[in-house]
């Protein structure tokens, strides 16, 4: 198999295209995941609602919310501007505002 037949960015989308690069560079540059707590509420039954604590990885926040995020985003402030501007952290970020969530100190 040929080089581009593993990887040819004139068959690919540019979203695909920049996910890739950012993964690659994340990874040459010995990037740790981080993970973020948040409140999650649950019913208990009885009318009465605790809060248990999840733990979610960035790459679970990239693969459940980026999707929603980015059209959000592109709806709001256009393709051109969204793909000049934006990228994955910024997704990040917006999420763990919205759930008001911590990052993880455990190892």
């Amino acid at each position: 198999m040929t080089t581009s037949g593993l990887f040819n960015p004139e068959l690919m989308d540019h979203d695909e295209v920049r996910g890739m690069l950012i993964d690659y560079q994340e990874l040459l540059i010995g990037y740790k995941m981080r993970y973020w707590c948040y409140n999650s509420p649950v019913d208990n039954g009885d009318d009465l609602v605790e809060d248990i604590v999840e733990v979610i990885s960035e790459k679970e926040i990239i693969d459940t919310y980026y999707p929603t995020w980015y059209n959000s985003m592109v709806k709001k402030f256009g393709k051109d501007h969204v793909d000049a501007t934006y990228c994955k952290a910024d997704c990040i970020d917006d999420w763990v505002v919205v759930n008001w969530a911590w990052e993880s100190t455990d190892e």
